[in-house]
């Protein structure tokens, strides 16, 4: 889990919401990110995702994807099934 809350939801804004799963690509702009108590809510175009902030794991890089990001965070539901990740391309 990240610990300042701000510098992760103002990174997160930056960033596009992917999913990719046995042949689909999804690639959404990142639009809104608020956060209550534990919870975070994440609204990219197209959909939301909502999980609690230590389901958020950043990671160095994400081998199923072609492109290399400056940074990239794991997005995880509450039974610790990936949802999908946030990054920032380089």
């Amino acid at each position: 889990m990240v610990s300042n809350i701000e510098n992760l939801e103002e990174k997160l804004r930056t960033g596009y919401f992917y999913y990719n799963k046995f042949g689909l690509f999804i690639k959404s702009k990142v639009k809104e990110i608020t956060t209550e108590d534990n919870k975070i809510n994440i609204e990219f175009e197209g959909g939301q995702v909502e999980t609690t902030l230590s389901k958020i794991e950043i990671i160095e890089d994400k081998t199923n994807v072609a492109t290399r990001f400056e940074w990239c965070y794991k997005v995880k539901n509450s039974f610790n099934e990936e949802m999908g990740f946030i990054g920032h391309e380089r």
